[in-house]
């Protein structure tokens, strides 16, 4: 950004941070952070279907380090968490959005939250003009 200063930068040894250089340990370190976040709250949970789902979800969500997303994307608009925030208080990065990156992940994670009489599939109104050879 033009408007910002370079006041300091250095590089971190996250086997200072973690306090071991044991894989696992840090592993499990990590796992604990991220059940104690999934905890914090409710979430909203959805599923979505349509040509090229995961691509436009991916970019309505923004970058998925949370300050580095463009505003007017979900990330860029209600979130703020940067990767040197969440690494100094030993958490997570928030988000507040989670997105798969394809559909084979997607298929596990709608699994994993929904049951099968839980989901429908419908036409909308517009696809048999919009996208006659997918329908």
């Amino acid at each position: 950004q033009r408007t910002l200063k370079n006041c300091a930068a250095k590089g971190v040894d996250p086997k200072v941070i973690f306090k071991t250089d044991d894989a696992i340990s840090i592993g499990k370190q990590v796992k604990q952070w991220l059940i104690t976040y999934f905890q914090e709250s409710p979430v909203f949970i959805m599923a979505v279907e349509g040509y090229e789902c995961i691509e436009i979800i991916r970019k309505l969500s923004g970058n998925t380090i949370p300050v580095l997303a463009a505003p007017g994307t979900i990330r860029g608009d209600f979130s703020y968490d940067s990767i040197d925030l969440a690494n100094e208080a030993m958490r997570p990065l928030r988000n507040a959005i989670h997105a798969s990156d394809a559909i084979e992940d997607g298929e596990k994670e709608v699994a994993l939250w929904f049951k099968p009489e839980e989901l429908f599939s419908y036409e909308r109104a517009d696809e048999k003009i919009m996208f006659p050879v997918c329908t």
